[in-house]
């Protein structure tokens, strides 16, 4: 801890069986890890990466910001729209890219959904 400045920590779900479904990992543990961190009194920022048809819900958008609202150190949160960069990647290695349908969200969305975080925290919440 003492030779980290800044801890950068992504949420991609609030809902625990989304979280589940989506990653194949339960949500608990990170967020139990998130509250270690803040209350040994590291900075963080909470990455929100947000992919449209799967976690642009209000519902996720108002926990993200109570989340950041309950702890003492969180510094900002970015949220990370999708970009299909993977896709190449993903070719160059044989897989199919499970999220090729998937379109890049406007500006206008994007502002939207750092407005539906703002609305539940102080924290500052930008595009990352």
């Amino acid at each position: 801890m003492p030779l980290v400045d800044l801890f950068l920590y992504d949420v991609k779900e609030t809902d625990s069986a989304r979280h589940r479904e989506y990653t194949g990992a339960p949500l608990e543990p990170i967020l139990r890890s998130l509250k270690v961190i803040d209350d040994m009194g590291a900075k963080t920022v909470i990455r929100c990466p947000v992919i449209p048809g799967f976690n642009d819900r209000e519902e996720h958008f108002a926990a993200v910001g109570k989340l950041a609202s309950g702890l003492k150190n969180v510094m900002g949160i970015d949220v990370m729209a999708y970009h299909p960069l993977g896709e190449s990647k993903a070719a160059s290695v044989g897989k199919k890219y499970p999220l090729s349908d998937v379109a890049m969200p406007a500006d206008e969305t994007i502002a939207r959904w750092i407005s539906s975080i703002a609305a539940h925290t102080d924290v500052p919440v930008k595009r990352g």
